[in-house]
Order: structure tokens, then C-alpha cells, then sequence
């Protein structure tokens, strides 16, 4: 996109140096000192453009030398690494997702058929379940352990989105946002393969509509405080929107599928369990109205 990973990777962590607590990373002092700081924040991003995740990982989460930096001080970093290491990196999941799709994948194409693989421009018209058809074959599974990681990271990093800065909000919506649209895509794609669904289908179905249903939730709350172009972010493409405005309240657009995610929120087991038919058979209409 517009910017290099380090470039976003830098501006995140030296925002969280403002915000963090006290303590310094070598000292006892109880003071951080700025230069250090900067020197092990300027290290741990070239390490990350370098795609080093596992170094960053090894230093910031297991830490062998007692003085090494917590990962407190760092957790924008130890997010980006755990995230490339899953391997989505933000500001290339775009590109590839606007790139030739090379190779085919069977099931994805039958759900979605009719969908040309060339390049796209930012500019070009595209719909938007052909668009969701790329985003979902660069996703990482949302339950990949490093991709997990970093959703729990952001969340506890910056939990208060009315706080945190609209870099970090934009990112925490990205993360939250891919891991809501990758369940909508396996729960699709299981449906397809196993219309008749099992008691472990029900299961496996309702566990991951209500997670995706709470990330979606999250990103909604962030959206207003992240950047204008998130959709754009995620997508690649001008005018393709994930969300829309009702008032002043940010929603996620239909197509997308996630409504209906959010309408099981709330549900006891034996109301979900009711739900679950009527919600799969609205989720499959949608992507079948292509």
C-alpha cells in the first residue's frame, strides 16, 4: 500500500512508548530512557521487515535474560511478528489480494463460481462476493495459534478504543475484521461439503459463528475510531466497503454475510441450536444471490 511494514510497524510501537507503563526495559529506575526505547523500537522493526518474526517472538515473549525488554513495552511489535509469522502481513495482504490469482481452489470455486482471476486495478469494478473470494484464500485460519496471539495482544493492548490512536485502532479492526470473514468462509465452505450436517457439524457451526460474531462485534466498535479507509485496507479496492452507516452507527454491509452472525448474539444454547438451520440457509442465500 502506501506505506512499508516498518514504516506502520515503527509509528505503532512508538505510539504505545507514550501510552505504556512505568518501568524501564534495563533499569530499575522506573524510568524508560527515550534513546533506548527508540534504539530496541528501531532493532525489533527491522527484525520484522526482515520477517525475523521468531526472533521477535523468542526475545519479547520468552525472554531468557531476566534485564531483556517486557513485552509490555512492545506490544504492537510482538502483535505485527505473531501476525507475520501466521503469515498475514497487513500492508501485503492488499497487493495479493489485488494480484493475478495464481492456482485455483476447488471449493472456494464452486461456492463462488464465475470470477476472474487477472489483476484488479484500486479502481476497478469487481463484486464484492468475487472480492470477499480473494480476501478469504489469503486469510490465515482465525484459529491459527500465532494469528490468535496477536488478535489477544491487540485486544489487551489497546482494550479501550475511545484511548487508542487510529493507527491502532485500524489495525486491531483489521485483525478483528479477517478472523470474522475467515469463519464466514469456513462455515460456508463445510456447508457446502456436508449439506446434511452432524451433531458435530451443529457444534462446529454454532462455535464459530458466535467468535466471528464477537469479532465483528469488536471491529464495529473500532471502525469509527480507525482510519477512513479501512475497508480499502482489507480489500485493496476503492468503493468496495465491508461496512456502511446507519445514522451514525457503523454496520457491516450484507453481502458480507456477518449480519446475520450478529443476529445470534445473545441466544441461549437451546435458542442457537433452534436458530442454526434458518441462519446457515440465509448465510449460503447470500452468496448463492452472487
Amino acid at each position: 500500500m502506501h506505506f512499508s511494514l516498518a514504516q506502520v510497524v515503527s509509528m505503532l510501537a512508538l505510539i504505545s512508548f507514550g501510552t505504556s507503563g512505568c518501568g524501564s526495559p534495563s533499569s530499575g529506575s522506573g524510568v524508560a530512557d527515550p534513546q533506548e526505547l527508540a534504539n530496541q523500537n528501531a532493532r525489533f522493526t527491522k527484525m520484522i521487515d526482515q520477517r525475523r518474526y521468531d526472533d521477535v517472538i523468542r526475545i519479547l515473549e520468552h525472554p531468557s535474560d531476566p534485564e531483556a525488554p517486557g513485552r509490555a513495552r512492545f506490544q504492537g511489535l510482538l502483535a505485527m511478528a505473531h501476525l507475520g509469522k501466521s503469515g498475514f502481513e497487513p500492508l501485503r495482504f492488499a497487493g495479493r489480494v489485488l494480484a493475478p490469482q495464481s492456482g485455483t481452489d476447488p471449493e472456494l470455486d464452486q461456492l463462488v463460481p464465475g470470477c476472474d482471476a487477472k489483476g484488479l486495478s484500486r479502481l476497478e469494478s469487481v463484486s464484492l462476493p468475487c472480492l470477499l473470494k480473494r480476501v478469504w484464500s489469503q486469510l490465515p485460519d482465525a484459529n491459527d495459534p500465532d494469528f490468535a496471539r496477536a488478535r489477544s495482544l491487540l485486544r489487551e493492548e489497546y482494550a479501550d478504543f475511545k484511548q487508542a490512536s487510529m493507527a491502532q485502532n485500524t489495525l486491531a479492526a483489521i485483525v478483528e475484521s479477517a478472523s470474522a470473514l475467515g469463519r464466514v468462509s469456513k462455515i460456508l465452505l463445510r456447508q457446502q461439503l456436508r449439506p446434511t450436517p452432524t451433531e458435530e457439524d451443529l457444534v462446529f457451526y454454532a462455535t464459530e459463528a458466535l467468535a466471528a460474531a464477537d469479532e465483528a462485534r469488536r471491529a464495529l466498535e473500532r471502525v469509527p475510531y480507525a482510519s477512513p479507509k479501512i475497508s480499502e485496507l482489507l480489500t485493496g479496492v476503492e468503493d468496495r466497503y465491508l461496512f456502511a452507516r446507519v445514522g451514525l452507527n457503523p454496520v457491516w454491509v450484507r453481502e458480507t454475510g456477518v449480519p446475520l452472525l450478529l443476529e445470534l448474539v445473545g441466544k441461549t444454547p437451546a435458542e442457537l441450536n433452534q436458530a442454526l438451520p434458518d441462519f446457515l440457509a440465509k448465510l449460503a442465500a447470500v452468496f448463492a444471490r452472487r
